[in-house]
């Protein structure tokens, strides 16, 4: 998919959205402005983005998906040996999978952190009308100005 991307963003691309590098130290790789830094990686975002919505069926359920038989024919050129994987060679479930595993625990993590900060917190009273009207009276500053 990268591949959509010419090679000045596929840089920027995998430096500040892949490695998480931020503006400063990009621009410094790449030898640019950290504001041009920051602007083509939105652009190169904005075109991986487009890419994908015109042509993945996984972005956009309208488009057919072409992965498979891109895979195929990579497999038959002897391109691709799905026994002997050279990249990714650490997945072993899709994301879907394991996040159905992790999403009550991290669900019951979330809800106990604003349990705690709920609880934790103190409990502010209500101010009542009288009670408003006593702390203007009984100000100092205000005192001072009706009794002047």
């Amino acid at each position: 998919m990268l591949l959509c991307l010419d090679r000045e963003q596929r840089m920027i691309y995998i430096l500040g959205e892949m490695f998480g590098i931020d503006h400063n130290l990009g621009s410094e790789i790449l030898g640019i402005t950290a504001g041009n830094f920051r602007i083509r990686l939105m652009r190169a975002r904005q075109d991986l983005y487009n890419w994908m919505n015109q042509r993945c069926g996984l972005v956009n359920k309208s488009n057919p998906c072409r992965c498979a038989k891109k895979t195929k024919a990579f497999i038959e050129a002897g391109y691709v040996d799905p026994n002997n994987l050279k990249f990714n060679i650490r997945h072993k479930k899709k994301i879907y999978e394991l996040s159905q595993e992790k999403a009550v625990s991290i669900s019951n993590t979330v809800e106990n952190l604003y349990k705690n900060i709920f609880q934790g917190h103190p409990l502010q009273e209500p101010l009542t009308t009288t009670k408003i009207v006593d702390e203007i009276f009984n100000n100092n500053l205000i005192k001072l100005i009706l009794n002047s």
